[in-house]
């Protein structure tokens, strides 16, 4: 579209061009009004540029539709426009919420060594559906699952060597649950440690 209008001259008086010896110098610019360049290809060229930006965000790290949603109404979108560029982000396959929740609860238990309970709640607070942070959190195995609770759990052990059984349990046991680990798994798991342990 050929772009035309009205044009003003002006002093190009910046400290990078003064020392390129253009001091003084007068410049023609541009200058467009809306009946040039009408507000509907404005907004439909930010929501093109969103898309486009959004797109390769996308391509270096998984985001969720809430993360994406919320970049979009930063940039400058509406929400039928965010609508719009999600469901072609989500059609060409760079937004996937099960794929986000399965890489994110994949990371922070390997990384973090989260428990199952921590992951989901920050799951559903990052706006992932309940039933797809269920399935992720579901989807770590049980037997490295109860291998990492041994794993924190004798690595507590070792930082309190003279403590007081009871205390020591009771210590082991809330730092775990505290990781987001179930109860009902990590007290027989430290019990059985500290068995050891002592043997």
């Amino acid at each position: 579209m050929a772009l035309s209008g009205l044009y003003y001259s002006g002093q190009i008086a910046s400290r990078s061009r003064n020392q390129a010896g253009i001091r003084g110098k007068t410049i023609t610019l541009p200058v467009f009004t809306t009946k040039d360049y009408p507000a509907k290809t404005l907004r439909t060229e930010l929501v093109k540029s969103a898309r486009l930006r959004m797109a390769r965000l996308c391509s270096r790290r998984e985001y969720c539709r809430a993360e994406i949603g919320s970049k979009l109404r930063d940039y400058g979108l509406f929400d039928d426009e965010c609508a719009e560029v999600l469901e072609a982000l989500q059609a060409a396959g760079y937004v996937d919420d099960r794929r986000y929740a399965r890489s994110y609860a994949g990371d922070r238990f390997r990384l973090h060594r989260w428990g199952r309970r921590k992951i989901r709640y920050e799951l559903i607070g990052r706006g992932i559906p309940e039933d797809l942070a269920m399935a992720a959190v579901e989807s770590i195995g049980e037997d490295v699952y109860l291998e990492t609770i041994r794993y924190l759990a004798s690595k507590k052990l070792s930082l309190m060597p003279h403590a007081e059984v009871r205390v020591l349990k009771h210590k082991v046991v809330q730092y775990l649950i505290r990781k987001g680990f179930e109860p009902e798994i990590v007290q027989p798991v430290v019990e059985q440690t500290i068995n050891q342990a002592q043997a």
